[in-house]
């Protein structure tokens, strides 16, 4: 299968960080590494601005497999080479920058002790420097997903908070899939949405991308003294949705065969990840014993 279904991102704001580097790959200059974008916009409609700090992973190699001047690879360089950050001069005299043409796709993976670990993460094409009279501050994507399902979040004691979570299969090239969660608070389109799709539709979401983080300050109570100050900070990486739509359209290139397809080499690979971690985990752990058993002294 040749084909990918859409999945369109453009990430536009002023350079936070810039985190790449040219290198050899498979006898091939590649740039690699990510650019964390600081955007400043509202993730619903009429709602507060959101300050986002969104990361997106780039890879290309210097030359296309025809051994023509690879044009992403060219965008990057100028990056590399002449971008201004936050990080580096300030953000009033950081560089804005505009992404487009980029993919959501889900990082996965499995903790030596066993725990899934999946959140969201763009993969970036072509990023050119813009003027700031230029830039529209945004992070938004349109996917087309066929609906996994849709679940009510609870909290920790079991109550639900009131956002929807609808889980949504995508596929991308090779006919790998990945399984993406979008999520509204919104009381309307969680009933519109429950009414209208069901599993195994085909729809067109439009989201909003919320990368933020909030800090909190808690005080613990002690026996003797003053209170312990904790300082806890919550990250989210969310897919919100603003739009919705049937794709009906989409089931006349892949078919169910494919989405299985899809599912299935992706389930394959996370296996290979968790038993890849538990192998690394065992290992790990001898290493503690025998360096416990050395340092005994006996």
């Amino acid at each position: 299968m040749s084909k990918e279904m859409n999945n369109y991102v453009i990430v536009e704001g002023i350079i936070s960080e810039i985190g790449l580097e040219k290198a050899i790959w498979n006898n091939s200059d590649v740039i690699r590494g990510d650019i964390i974008v600081k955007v400043v916009a509202p993730v619903v409609k009429n709602g507060p601005e959101v300050e986002s700090y969104v990361a997106c992973r780039f890879f290309h190699k210097k030359l296309t497999n025809a051994g023509n001047e690879n044009p992403a690879y060219t965008s990057l360089a100028k990056v590399l080479e002449s971008g201004k950050s936050i990080a580096a001069v300030g953000e009033a005299d950081a560089d804005c920058i505009s992404i487009r043409g980029a993919r959501l796709q889900m990082n996965e993976y499995y903790t030596p002790d066993g725990r899934f670990v999946s959140f969201p993460v763009i993969n970036g094409s072509f990023a050119n420097i813009i003027s700031r009279a230029n830039m529209v501050p945004q992070a938004k994507a349109d996917v087309t997903v066929v609906v996994d399902k849709m679940i009510h979040e609870t909290d920790k004691d079991g109550v639900e908070t009131g956002k929807l979570i609808l889980t949504g299969v995508t596929l991308g090239y090779g006919g790998w899939a990945d399984v993406l969660p979008f999520v509204t608070e919104n009381p309307q389109y969680i009933a519109a949405l429950e009414a209208t799709y069901k599993h195994g539709d085909p729809i067109n979401i439009s989201a909003k991308l919320n990368f933020s983080s909030t800090t909190t300050v808690e005080y613990e109570e002690v026996e003797i003294g003053d209170p312990i100050e904790r300082v806890r900070t919550k990250r989210v990486s969310e897919i919100v949705i603003s739009a919705v739509k049937s794709a009906d359209n989409i089931m006349d290139t892949f078919t169910a065969d494919d989405i299985r397809e899809g599912l299935e080499k992706r389930n394959a690979r996370n296996e290979e990840k968790k038993n890849r971690a538990g192998k690394a985990s065992t290992t790990e752990r001898s290493k503690v014993n025998s360096q416990a058993k050395v340092n005994l002294g006996f």
